[in-house]
């Protein structure tokens, strides 16, 4: 034992020597006239030694319990009639001094658990005088502090220095405390203090717990070596009673245990001691009981793991909350206890997402008028600090699911018992229901579920911690599962809180590997007939796992010789006494069997071919329309729809068909070139009424303040419009900023508007068409609206379609390079949308289209399409002479706008029959094609995506 713990301390190699010499020291307190006080270290350890000092007669006069226990006891009897603080009133009593004291920052829940662990250990010795500090450790010292006062006030007192009062009591001399199997590093400095100034004597059991020693003699010579092997003892002789099972890789780890479960459990009962129970039980169980196997399992959850806990967190984060977190909303609708439907969990979740704008307030009334009718009050009685009355409400939702359901939300009456006790408690010391809450997300909750109601089930899943705590040779097989260094790994603990403690002289040594090595003994003393030992090979990766220390120890007990690896399996790192007694599980594909057959395993599958649906879905690809009475065989399409599916069949399959886009309403540059579009639209519609027919030189400056007035009140109207209408809203100071330097950017484009078509004016803004009467186009029906139309005194038009963003795609067509002959044959440039406006305009207004321009107003540039024989580039200020050449006509075989138009529409019809044939295969013409396409995983992507 280290200097710290200073009582006398006495090992005892056999459970018979163990209990002898503690019903000596109970005679000996007896025969001194003290009463003997025997401090366990658990709740089971105490009821299991009642019984024993019961059975030898000697249990009269004796006081069989914890140290806290005992602790609590002894202050109610010579303290100052103050009560020790319970977690509960630590935790909150805690933050309460945090508010109270001046931090930098807000704590963290981290800094909080902190400050809580350190006035459980380290309260009396807590001071800012006499050592150095840094800033941080100053401020939880004064933290502590205050916090010791704030307890003072309320007459509580921790129950460290409640140790330390009553380490300098008289009272104590009439205790003779025998402390059994308690460690020194489940001790705290007060504690140790305690204990010296008693007197006490510390009785250590150096293999396993009292209890029944009818074991097999395999596993009781392994217990009585475990640890203490010298050189010259001899191996143990393998017999069968401990076994190895090796899996070669996680997907393989399951299936083992569930064959090693089914070989046993027909012997007796079996114990699995792993990491996880509850996922071991939700995957092994089903198998189990088809083989007449009943199971149960005991755990702990985080209180944030349950859904309840989770259902409270959520209710915590959005009631009264100044933020709106729709993330959060979400997760909400679809716990089981918010008593919404799925359908309309998600239809909600698509109307929040869609604005925002909306607020929490919007929010919460939208979870409440979706939920149940029986819980629709519930976030009412929240708002109004009813919480009581909130919890009943849910409580009374939740019974009939924790009691015919399955999983974690069976254990919801505790989830709520723990969750009212921690709301109570904090409105004591004036912190909000929110806190209390938001408090619990880590603390632990128990959890067990059996597939027996009325017996006990035969099989087990426990921790290693809890299999730890049950009675010696008490189950027949014991399966200790994930005997890896990762998962049980021994490190050294050096945190904020050790170099405090030290600073304050009250450290408490930290010996994991001790402590690992007594769980895993009294774990391994559990097994009566039969000890397996489980660990993978290999992780995920196929790297190779090593073992945990305590295995190789173990393991150690059976080597011929312990300076030597002569008899050692290479690959299972097993002696070759083990090897008949392992068993190894390859990853292998699982084949038929009771147990395996029921497992969740990875699985790989092909991944799916993109560009093909299956033959019995074809059909829907494309849908006929409807208009009143009447139903068309014609597609029902949008120019932007043509175009899409021409730069590539399955981006239109993806963002049109399934419209894969993000279901947030954003603010995009979709939603920015809208809003340019309608300041535009409105800014000609007044100009012309106010000013003049067309921006000129001299009417510039009138030009640009009317501007200013038509995009402020744009702006303002993007407020006024409905969520999913393309509004250009922002919500944030950088979006604003964003928006607000747009304005500039349309006065000065209103300079390059003089020089733009200077002969002609510009006639229609945002012109519908199509929606009386469908217009034919390519052999679809098409309807929208056209951005610009401007015309001159010939009835000749230019189409102008605003873009808030140009690439050398909305040319006509490309440059040839060098030393490559010019095209002789006309191809569908990259974009299509202006020449398909056109023919509308040629065809319902009788205009005379002489050229289409796509035109970005935010830089200036125009790309595009003009008839050379007719209109000169002193009407079109191209910006590179190469956007100039590419935008001629004639071009190819093609002579004229006229024939342009007809051409592409004609070369569009083609593709246009593909479409109804349902052809969506994967052909981008460009990278531009996939710049904003949602296929991530395409085969043929040009271009990564761009988010």
């Amino acid at each position: 034992m280290n200097s710290m713990y200073t009582i006398p301390t006495h090992l005892n190699d056999t459970p018979a020597q163990h209990r002898a010499a503690i019903i000596q020291s109970i005679r000996s307190a007896k025969a001194q006239g003290r009463r003997p006080v025997l401090l366990c270290a658990s709740y089971a350890q105490q009821l299991s030694w009642q019984r024993t000092l019961a059975r030898e007669g000697c249990g009269f006069g004796v006081a069989v319990t914890t140290l806290p226990a005992w602790v609590e006891e002894l202050w109610m009897l010579h303290g100052d009639g103050s009560a020790i603080v319970g977690p509960l009133t630590r935790t909150f009593a805690m933050r309460q001094a945090a508010h109270e004291h001046v931090w930098s920052k807000n704590p963290t829940e981290g800094t909080l658990k902190l400050l809580e662990r350190c006035a459980a250990e380290a309260m009396p010795y807590a001071t800012t005088e006499g050592c150095v500090l840094s800033a941080e450790e100053l401020h939880v010292a004064q933290t502590v502090i205050a916090y010791r006062a704030l307890l003072r006030e309320r007459n509580l007192i921790e129950a460290s220095e409640a140790c330390a009062l009553l380490a300098q009591r008289d009272a104590l001399g009439a205790y003779q405390p025998i402390v059994v199997d308690v460690a020194e590093e489940d001790l705290t400095h007060a504690q140790c203090q305690l204990l010296e100034a008693a007197g006490a004597a510390a009785q250590f059991h150096t293999a396993a717990q009292p209890g029944n020693e009818d074991r097999a003699d395999e596993l009781r010579s392994l217990l009585a070596m475990l640890y203490c092997r010298q050189k010259d003892d001899a191996a143990i002789a393998a017999q069968g009673h401990v076994r190895m099972a090796f899996p070669m890789g996680p997907t393989a780890e399951l299936p083992l245990i569930g064959i090693t479960i089914e070989q046993f459990a027909q012997q007796g009962t079996v114990i699995v001691a792993c990491k996880s129970p509850a996922q071991a039980f939700d995957a092994l169980a089903p198998a189990l009981v088809e083989s007449g196997i009943s199971c149960s399992f005991a755990d702990r959850m985080p209180f944030g793991a349950t859904p309840m806990g989770r259902h409270l967190l959520n209710l915590a984060g959005l009631v009264n909350a100044s933020d709106t977190d729709l993330l959060l909303a979400a997760d909400y609708a679809l716990n089981i206890f918010a008593g919404v439907n799925i359908v309309s969990a998600f239809r909600s979740d698509q109307s929040r997402r869609n604005n925002r704008l909306i607020q929490p307030t919007e929010v919460l009334s939208n979870l409440a008028n979706n939920a149940s009718e029986s819980l629709q009050g519930v976030i009412g009685l929240l708002e109004e600090g009813r919480i009581d009355d909130a919890f009943d409400v849910l409580a009374a939702y939740a019974a009939p699911i924790s009691a015919y359901g399955v999983g974690p939300a069976t254990n919801s009456p505790a989830v709520l018992a723990k969750a009212r006790e921690a709301c109570r408690e904090a409105s004591s010391w004036g912190l909000s229901w929110q806190e209390a809450i938001r408090s619990l997300e880590g603390a632990s909750i128990p959890t067990s579920r059996s597939t027996s109601e009325d017996t006990e089930a035969t099989v087990r899943f426990i921790s290693l911690e809890d299999c730890a705590q049950l009675p010696a040779a008490s189950a027949d097989t014991v399966i200790i599962c994930n005997l890896c260094a990762n998962v049980y790994p021994i490190k050294e603990p050096e945190d904020a809180l050790s170099t405090l403690l030290r600073t304050w002289g009250c450290v408490r040594p930290a010996t994991p590997l001790a402590t690992m090595r007594r769980t895993y003994a009294l774990a391994c003393s559990v097994a009566r007939e039969t000890l397996v030992l489980e660990r993978a090979l290999h992780d995920g990766q196929t790297e190779e796992l090593q073992p945990a220390s305590v295995f190789e120890e173990l393991v150690d007990c059976y080597r011929a010789s312990l300076a030597s690896d002569v008899d050692t399996n290479k690959k299972l790192r097993i002696p070759q006494s083990l090897v008949p007694f392992a068993a190894v599980r390859g990853e292998e594909a699982l084949v038929a069997n009771a147990t395996n057959g029921a497992l969740a395993t990875e699985r790989e599958a092909d991944a799916p071919v993109i560009g093909e649906i299956d033959a019995s879905a074809r059909s829907f690809i494309t849908l006929g329309q409807n208009r009143g009475q009447e139903t068309s065989d014609l597609l029902a399409l949008s120019p932007s729809q043509i175009e899409s599916y021409l730069e590539c069949p399955y981006q239109w399959f993806a963002k049109r068909r399934l419209k894969l886009d993000t279901l947030e309403e954003s603010f995009s540059k979709v939603e920015r070139g809208n809003f340019i579009h309608s300041t535009l639209e409105h800014f000609y519609a007044r100009f012309q009424q106010t000013i003049a027919p067309k921006v000129t030189e001299e009417t510039l400056e009138d030009a640009r303040n009317l501007m200013q007035v038509v995009f402020e009140e744009t702006a303002q109207h993007q407020f006024e419009k409905s969520p999913g209408k393309g509004r250009y809203v922002p919500i944030t100071e950088s979006e604003r900023r964003a928006r607000d330097a747009i304005l500039p950017m349309l006065q000065d484009y209103l300079e390059y508007e003089t020089m733009l078509l200077p002969s002609f004016t510009p006639q229609y803004y945002e012109w519908r068409y199509g929606d009386a009467e469908p217009f034919t186009y390519a052999g679809c029906t098409i309807c929208g609206s056209v951005d610009r139309i401007d015309v001159d005194e010939q009835g000749r038009a230019f189409v102008i379609d605003y873009k808030s963003s140009l690439s050398k795609a909305y040319r006509l067509h490309e440059k040839p390079a060098k030393d490559e002959p010019a095209p002789t044959t006309f191809v569908l440039p990259h974009k299509m949308q202006a020449l398909m406006y056109a023919k509308v305009v040629r065809d319902l207004l009788g205009l005379q289209v002489v050229g289409t321009l796509y035109l970005n107003p935010l830089t200036c540039e125009i790309q595009g399409a003009y008839d050379s024989r007719i209109i000169g580039l002193e009407e079109l200020p191209f910006k590179k002479g190469a956007d100039a050449t590419c935008a001629q006509v004639p071009w190819c075989d093609v002579c004229t706008f006229d024939e342009l138009i007809n051409r592409s529409e004609q070369l569009v019809a083609q593709r246009i029959e593909e479409l109804a044939q349902g052809v969506i295969h994967a052909q981008p013409i460009c990278k531009d094609a996939c710049k904003y396409c949602p296929v991530g995983n395409c085969t043929e992507r040009l271009e990564k995506r761009s988010i």
